[in-house]
């Protein structure tokens, strides 16, 4: 290089798939203090040093340097490709920053899912009267799923989308039915943004008369429209013994939600988070003429990670519903607690 000082613009790995993002930044970062060919040298076997210490690769790191023609000036510019060999590859993938920005990419993973299935269903304590029959039922139904999200519990980028139909073929309630249900997830860095929303489309609406409860939609909980209590939105009756309104789903359903999430402890970061939030959802039936509360409901909170099992949120704020006559009421509400692996 006839003594000429290097000046590392770019960084990009491949092949590390399966490492946490996080870790990557924080053993290659010092590359981009590196000034002449030894001291990359230097740092790049410190580099595989500790990720063989991880058991992270099988096979030392493979570098190679591209040299940039244009721009040249007192420093020589030059950006870094490393191969990672990594245990367990099973995906193809590739991290590239530039110094003080970092973004990733990862190749999605797709699902399809066929099925059928048959079930007798039978309420034992009916809500409504024509739900107190027994029917038969024979479906056949179909599941897709595109995934991106770097950690399906506490993801800080990527995308997610769900989309499903059943179709009720020998339903001796209601005839053919069809129920559809699609949900979506962006995230960002501290911004998350989700929705989900379903359809059923019955072939006795033109009948006046309700789908079966156990095919019906609802909304409320800790891990849907959070604060309310489960299952509690959407068309209500009012029962006499024991005396109460309960909720009776709903054939439409929309539910949206934001969070913007923090660290609160920059080493747990990957485990613990801070979010502030906002859940809309709402349930409503072809024919009804009853109570029927939407909700909307915003506060804070704290996510923990369990493992790589499931996801814990502590939180409290408001809550607002709006009936039909579309009047609010408030209240407030303390702590709730949810653990699952979904949440809106």
């Amino acid at each position: 290089m006839n003594g000429e000082s290097l000046e590392i613009g770019k960084i990009r790995v491949t092949g590390a798939d399966r490492t946490n993002h996080a870790l990557l930044v924080e053993l290659f970062d010092p590359l981009f203090q590196c000034k002449s060919v030894s001291e990359i040298n230097e740092a790049i076997s410190n580099i595989d040093g500790q990720m063989q210490a991880f058991e992270i690769t099988k096979k030392p790191l493979s570098v190679s340097l591209e040299f940039s023609s244009s721009n040249r000036g007192p420093k020589v510019p030059v950006n870094l490709v490393v191969a990672v060999d990594e245990k367990s590859l099973t995906a193809k993938t590739g991290t590239e920053w530039r110094h003080n920005e970092i973004t990733m990419w990862i190749k999605g993973s797709f699902s399809h899912i066929f099925s059928f299935g048959s079930v007798e269903r039978t309420l034992s304590a009916p809500v409504i009267t024509e739900d107190a029959i027994s029917s038969f039922k024979s479906s056949i139904g179909y599941l897709f799923k595109y995934d991106t999200r770097n950690d399906p519990l506490l993801p800080s980028y990527g995308k997610y989308f769900h989309a499903s139909s059943e179709c009720s073929l020998l339903d001796q309630h209601s005839g053919l039915t069809v129920k559809n249900e699609l949900s979506s997830q962006f995230h960002f860095p501290i911004l998350s943004l989700g929705g989900c929303f379903g359809l059923i489309f019955p072939s006795h609406v033109p009948q006046n008369t309700l789908s079966f409860i156990d095919d019906k939609f609802f909304l409320g909980g800790p891990t849907s429209v959070r604060l309310f209590p489960l299952r509690s939105l959407g068309p209500q009756i009012t029962m006499p013994e024991p005396p109460g309104k309960i909720s009776t789903g709903g054939d439409l359903s929309a539910a949206f939600g934001v969070s913007f999430s923090f660290p609160i402890v920059s080493d747990l970061e990957s485990i613990v988070r801070g979010h502030i939030w906002t859940n809309f959802g709402h349930l409503s039936n072809y024919h009804w003429r009853g109570e029927n509360l939407s909700g909307i409901s915003f506060g804070s909170g704290i996510i923990f990670k369990i493992f790589n099992i499931a996801r814990l949120e502590a939180n409290f704020g408001w809550r607002f519903t709006a009936d039909k006559r579309e009047s609010l009421s408030s209240s407030f509400v303390g702590p709730s607690l949810g653990i699952s692996t979904e949440f809106l």
